[in-house]
């Protein structure tokens, strides 16, 4: 029996990852445990969550290439994970290498844009995290406009935009680890730029 080449993501939510074991040389009769480091508990297959004891069981058992789902995490929050062996013997390897996963921020609700200008739009936004270290707007095309690096906020004012002109945009909450989803669609406008007649002169004849 060797060590284990560790974890690979499958998928990722607020509360929730899916992980499986990477591919090696060990029989289908190899067990193994994984160790999440930050919490120095491991992952439980058969309640889903993360127990204090190492629980033991073959590739099978940790859902094979489909992997496991570890829940009860918290949102936007790095976890690191380590994996180690054994054979019918009982007989232990060392641990992998580590892989730090992390869960997704919850996203931000939106609603309307509003104190808008010739120029610059304030895109309104709600959020439930606690943990994050600001907000990012983004363009219908994924592209990020605009960062304010503030938490707690509920809103980002996007400057330097062309006159009477309508903007697609959507907001992340962020932090050193992880990123939400992207919000529901903000939509707005900038202001038309007003035209000012001076006076008119009636060139015509009549009565």
């Amino acid at each position: 029996t060797v060590a284990p080449n560790g974890v690979d993501t499958v998928s990722r939510s607020t509360e929730s990852l899916r992980i499986n074991l990477k591919t090696d040389t060990n029989s289908s009769t190899t067990e193994y445990a994984i160790l999440e480091t930050t919490t120095n508990k491991y992952v439980n297959f058969s309640n889903n969550t993360l127990s204090s004891s190492a629980v033991w069981g073959t590739r099978v058992d940790f859902g094979s290439f489909e992997g496991v789902l570890v829940t009860g995490l918290n949102a936007g929050t790095q976890y690191v994970f380590k994996v180690k062996a054994r054979n019918i013997q009982n007989v232990e390897t060392t641990y992998s290498s580590t892989t730090a996963i992390a869960t997704k921020l919850y996203t931000p609700t939106v609603s309307n844009a509003s104190n808008s200008s010739l120029s610059s739009i304030r895109w309104n936004f709600a959020d439930i995290n606690t943990n994050e270290s600001g907000f990012r707007i983004y363009d219908e095309n994924g592209t990020q406009i605009l960062q304010c690096a503030q938490n707690n906020i509920t809103n980002c004012t996007e400057s330097s935009l062309s006159a009477n002109t309508a903007y697609t945009r959507y907001v992340r909450a962020y932090n050193a680890v992880s990123e939400s989803d992207s919000s529901s669609v903000m939509r707005g406008a900038t202001l038309a730029q007003q035209t000012n007649i001076e006076g008119l002169t009636n060139t015509g004849s009549g009565n």
